[in-house]
C-alpha cells in the first residue's frame, strides 16, 4: 500500500500543480478560467471571481498538503472534495446544455463533456485510493528506492495522460473533429 500511496500522491500533486500553473501563468489565462466559470452559469455572475480564487487556493492547498507526510490525509480529502465538486458542476452544466471550454489545464477549447467527467471520476478514485492507503498504513515503512521510483514514474505517466486528456480524446474520437471544435456534444 505504501507504493500505491506514493503513486497517488505524485499523481495528484502533479495534476493539481499543472492545473494551478496553467491558471496562474498569465492574467489572461486566469481571466479565461474565471470566464469559463461564468459561462457554465452555475453561480451568480458576481460569484465567478470568488469561485475561481477559491479553486486556485484549494488546488495550491492540495499540492502543499500532499507534499508533507503529516498532512497527506488532508491532501487526499481536499482533492476528493474538489474533484467531487468539479465533477458535479460539469455534470450539471452538461445536463443544462451549458457549454464552456474546459480551462482546467490551460488553453484547451474543448467544451465540457464526458471526457472531463471520466477524467475527474478517475482522479477521484486516485484520491480515494490514496486516502485509503494512508488510513491502512499511517506510518511509512522503509521504502525500497526502486519501488519509490516506479511509483513516482506511474504518477508522472498518469499526470501526463490526465493533462493531455482533451488532446488524446480528440485523437481517438470517431469523428474528424479537432480538440478545439466547440460543436462536440455529450
Amino acid at each position: 500500500m505504501m507504493y500505491v500511496n506514493i503513486a497517488a500522491r505524485v499523481t495528484l500533486a502533479l495534476v493539481f500543480s499543472v492545473a494551478l500553473v496553467s491558471k496562474l501563468r498569465s492574467r489572461s489565462d486566469y481571466r479565461a478560467f474565471r470566464q469559463s466559470i461564468m459561462n457554465v452559469r452555475l453561480f451568480p455572475r458576481n460569484m465567478a471571481s470568488p469561485v475561481a480564487a477559491l479553486t486556485v487556493a484549494v488546488e495550491a492547498g492540495i499540492v502543499l498538503f500532499l507534499t508533507y507526510p503529516a498532512t497527506v490525509g488532508l491532501g487526499f480529502a481536499l482533492a476528493a472534495l474538489l474533484l467531487l465538486a468539479m465533477t458535479s458542476a460539469i455534470v450539471i452544466a452538461i445536463g443544462r446544455g451549458r457549454r464552456s471550454s474546459c480551462r482546467c489545464f490551460g488553453r484547451s477549447m474543448t467544451p465540457l463533456g464526458r471526457i472531463h467527467v471520466v477524467r475527474d471520476v478517475l482522479l477521484l478514485g486516485v484520491a480515494l485510493l490514496g486516502g485509503l492507503s494512508s488510513l491502512l498504513q499511517p506510518v511509512a515503512r522503509r521504502a525500497l528506492r526502486g519501488g519509490v521510483a516506479v511509483a513516482a514514474g506511474v504518477g508522472l505517466v498518469l499526470t501526463i495522460l490526465v493533462a493531455a486528456s482533451d488532446d488524446l480524446a480528440a485523437v481517438f474520437s470517431n469523428s474528424p473533429r479537432r480538440a478545439h471544435d466547440t460543436t462536440r456534444s455529450w
